[in-house]
């Protein structure tokens, strides 16, 4: 929350986001989520953690996210970690 609150002062010069607070913690909410679900499949490749917890990254992105889009993703860290881009 730290960060996401320093980005946002940076953001608009100084001063606090003239966005809802509702608004703002729903966005705030989603990035966490999806910082969430990055760190999940980094470790479902394999990257910085055991096998076990390769495991159940995996696990816990199918049944979170279904397998198409954990495929999409798992897919997609994959392409960042090898330097391919997204």
């Amino acid at each position: 929350m730290e960060l996401f609150n320093a980005l946002d002062r940076l953001a608009n010069g100084g001063t606090r986001s003239r966005m809802p607070e509702d608004l703002l913690a729903a966005y705030k909410e989603s990035s966490q989520e999806a910082n969430h679900f990055n760190v999940l499949a980094h470790l479902a490749n394999g990257h910085g953690g055991s096998r076990a917890d390769q495991r159940k990254a995996e696990a816990t992105l199918f049944r979170e996210l279904g397998s198409r889009k954990a495929r999409k993703l798992i897919e997609q860290a994959s392409r960042q970690a090898s330097g391919g881009g997204s």
